[in-house]
């Protein structure tokens, strides 16, 4: 092989080698990235029972936010988790959204969700599927509930900005079943699935001079 071939060969293999790594022809592929809140607070769009510390949902450490709901007063208030300062790369396609919240009833078949909802605003609207389980009572000891998955987007769209914002969060409200019992949630948590944008630079043609055998 000439000289002037091996350098036209060499010249191909680089090419190739460099539209693949820069994702020109690779598969795209789902990722997942999990995130606690940096923010806990009432927020009293729904129900009357007010949370007591509700920044007590930012960690599993066996501290609550509670409420007293009754038969008077039967649905709390949302509680509020945002902040939760996910970097989901600029032009990535959201797949899904699954929020786990870890939580206990003070007496069995007392409590059950009332409302799940998500929010682009810090919690001044809420929007999508409201996923909260009404039918279920909450354990009596703390038990980790998931809502949501991977290709479930909760009615709506999402950016990988919207995801990123301050503002997105959850709000979860509970409600009386029986008795006078107290709701409480250790811990909320979201994890969002992700496929990045893999699309590259359009190369449009490639070109080449040869003087006496050399580039």
């Amino acid at each position: 092989m000439n000289l002037i071939n091996e350098k036209k060969h060499y010249l191909i293999f680089s090419i190739l080698v460099t539209l693949i790594l820069g994702g020109a022809i690779s598969p795209a592929f789902a990722l997942t990235a999990s995130a606690n809140p940096a923010s806990g607070t009432d927020n009293n769009t729904v129900g009357t029972v007010t949370w007591t510390s509700p920044g007590n949902i930012l960690s599993s450490d066996n501290t609550y936010a509670t409420a007293g709901v009754s038969n008077t007063n039967p649905n709390s208030h949302y509680v509020l988790a945002k902040d939760f300062g996910f970097l989901i790369p600029a032009g990535a396609t959201i797949d899904g959204i699954s929020v786990s919240i870890e939580k206990k009833a003070s007496a069995a078949n007392d409590v059950a969700d009332f409302s799940l909802r998500l929010t682009k605003d810090g919690g001044t609207s809420v929007i999508g599927t409201d996923k909260a389980d009404t039918v279920t009572a909450w354990p009596t000891t703390d038990t980790v509930s998931s809502y949501g998955n991977g290709s479930d987007l909760w009615g709506t769209t999402w950016s990988a900005s919207e995801i990123n914002s301050s503002g997105f969060g959850v709000l979860f409200s509970a409600h009386r079943l029986s008795a006078n019992p107290t709701a409480s949630i250790d811990h909320i948590a979201v994890t969002i699935t992700y496929t990045p944008d893999t699309t590259a630079p359009t190369v449009s043609s490639v070109s080449s001079t040869t003087t006496n055998g050399s580039y």
